[in-house]
């Protein structure tokens, strides 16, 4: 079973645990291919590309020219608000190795990274156009998926991901749990986006601590008001209503 999970674009590198030294990802060429890409533009198609301005896209330009990098590793990196759900430092050896072996984090970046990969700083996500010739879903898509379907023991997925980035796994190919958040506004049953993103965080927290394996364990899952609704719910799509 492997559990995917999106990226943030808030990355905090004011932590302890730092290194100068890198680990080599999964898709190695690819992400390099990336970086020279990047650096072919300048400053201001830098700033149109990514409709970025001011301190970030100094700090992003910076980050794409430097030889000089801090790393950290992914799952301490990101801290967008999934992220600060995540009790990492509470997680005992057997929690952080679930954790290791089941969680991809999808990256426009880097494709794939597992938890402890070590990166640097840096803004990317799917929708952003670097290639003249293709997108950054079709440059990645193909690999994403055969390495899915070559490590995964039981072609299971359990989706945390945002949809720009569950985009990228094929349907056809994979067994996918989806797992939403709802609550009622003005009457009807809506997934409000930063409470979902808390959410989901949430759950993966959930999941790690309990060492979930058994997907139908999820239902179980009863926290900040979330319940698994039967009624609303299919086979692959579990939906959570905040009571």
């Amino acid at each position: 079973m492997f559990i995917i999970f999106s990226p943030s674009k808030g990355m905090n590198f004011n932590n302890e645990i730092v290194s100068k030294k890198r680990t080599k990802y999964i898709f190695e060429k690819k992400y390099k291919e990336i970086h020279n890409e990047l650096k072919k533009y300048n400053k201001d198609e830098i700033a149109n590309i990514m409709k970025i301005k001011n301190q970030i896209l100094d700090d992003v330009y910076n980050s794409i020219h430097k030889t000089k990098r801090v790393y950290l590793p992914a799952i301490l990196a990101y801290n967008g608000i999934a992220y600060r759900k995540l009790n990492i430092k509470s997680y005992d050896n057997e929690m952080k190795e679930y954790l290791d072996k089941h969680l991809l984090i999808f990256s426009a970046m880097y494709g794939i990274n597992q938890p402890y990969d070590l990166i640097s700083y840096h803004r990317l996500d799917m929708t952003m156009k670097i290639f003249k010739d293709k997108s950054l879903y079709s440059f990645w898509k193909d690999d994403i998926n055969k390495y899915i379907e070559k490590n995964s023991t039981d072609n299971l997925i359990i989706n945390l991901a945002s949809k720009e980035f569950s985009k990228l796994i094929d349907r056809k190919k994979h067994n996918i749990i989806d797992i939403e958040f709802k609550e009622f506004s003005n009457g009807k049953l809506k997934s409000i986006a930063t409470n979902s993103k808390k959410m989901r965080g949430t759950m993966l927290d959930f999941m790690i601590k309990n060492k979930i394996k058994d997907y139908n364990l999820l239902k179980n899952f009863n926290l900040d008001g979330y319940l698994f609704s039967e009624k609303e719910s299919t086979d692959n799509i579990f939906i959570f209503i905040k009571n």
